[in-house]
């Protein structure tokens, strides 16, 4: 019987060079990690190779003009993209991105060939577990982790907490995130903030620690928290739209609904990010604002309902370790790289 790792081995190798990548600890550097690690499996890393595969962020990108191909590894959380970036991603002679959604929009901007390849979930670090509902002295947890980045809906969740679970000493909401200012954990009523950086063990502890997981974002390329949740059988909610409609749906998830605004670039930038004018004629993205009474609706239902929120969630970390697994991700990407030696 033959192992993922054996398969893996098995795949046609390609020739290339990539050049070495910074990581963090949350989001798409995840995934560019395990991308890495995919193309140990499928990839000869070759410096003297004619292709030159680069993966980062589109503000990032710049193609060699001493390589035959130059190839890009990317994603986008809006229909929308800055100027700046088009003008970057252009350079390249093929892009490759990790949802249908980042697929569509790279496609409406760029002449060249732009393909899937789905991102892979460490399932072992985020395994599943069968949940319960808390005994009736402990409350139910809420969690929502992500970066400290308005687009990440943080203010919008702590509204809506504030304004329907503040005072129920039944739930309480573990809000995780990072700071580059001050590492920090701390509780205000039932809800703690915690901006450590913390190993990626204890943030699978994290996540098998809640009972329900929250992800009101505007807009994602991928959405790779959300995916670790539901790796783990946690019952998620989040606002239907972007990179991880691929994955999550009413069958295994609580989608929210939600009204689309255009917004300025004034309202991003909080993690660092230079947000230029985008290539819509006004200049705006389009972000999704999750309906706040669905939201809730949908959150008393799977504290009212949690067997079946829990089989849910079973559904969906079935999906997760059978569509988004280093295997998959590294047979694709061989493909890909096929095509060019």
């Amino acid at each position: 019987m033959q192992t993922e790792s054996t398969q893996q081995s098995n795949l046609p190798l390609a020739r290339a060079y990539w050049p070495p990548q910074a990581t963090k600890n949350y989001g798409g550097f995840i995934g560019y990690g395990n991308l890495l690690k995919s193309l140990q499996k499928c990839i000869v890393p070759d410096p003297d190779s004619d292709i030159y595969f680069v993966l980062c962020d589109p503000a990032k990108y710049r193609a060699r003009s001493d390589k035959r191909v130059n190839m890009c590894f990317t994603m986008w959380e809006h229909e929308e993209v800055p100027e700046k970036y088009v003008a970057n991603l252009r350079q390249a002679d093929a892009v490759v991105t990790c949802s249908h959604f980042c697929k569509r929009v790279f496609e409406d901007i760029l002449d060249c060939p732009v393909y899937f390849v789905p991102l892979a979930i460490d399932d072992q670090l985020f395994s599943y577990k069968k949940r319960s509902r808390p005994r009736s002295n402990k409350p139910f947890r809420w969690l929502w982790l992500n970066a400290a980045d308005p687009r990440k809906g943080y203010d919008h969740l702590a509204r809506l907490w504030e304004k329907y679970y503040f005072n129920d000493p039944t739930v309480e909401l573990y809000m995780k995130t990072t700071s580059n200012v001050k590492e920090q954990i701390a509780t205000h009523g039932n809800v703690t903030f915690d901006s450590r950086i913390l190993p990626p063990e204890e943030i699978a502890a994290l996540y098998h620690s809640a009972h329900g997981f929250i992800y009101l974002s505007w807009g994602e390329g991928f959405g790779y928290t959300l995916a670790e949740a539901m790796s783990t059988g946690l019952p998620c909610v989040a606002t239907d739209r972007s990179g991880y409609v691929d994955f999550f749906n009413s069958s295994n998830g609580y989608p929210v609904s939600y009204k689309l605004h255009r917004v300025a670039r004034e309202l991003f930038g909080s993690d660092g990010e230079d947000y230029s004018k985008s290539n819509a004629p006004d200049g705006k993205y389009s972000i999704a604002i999750g309906d706040s009474r669905q939201c809730v609706n949908s959150m008393n239902t799977i504290m009212n309902k949690y067997g079946r929120a829990i089989k849910k969630g079973l559904h969906a970390s079935q999906g997760l370790r059978k569509h988004y697994n280093m295997r998959t991700m590294a047979r694709a990407i061989s493909d890909i790289f096929q095509l060019y030696n």
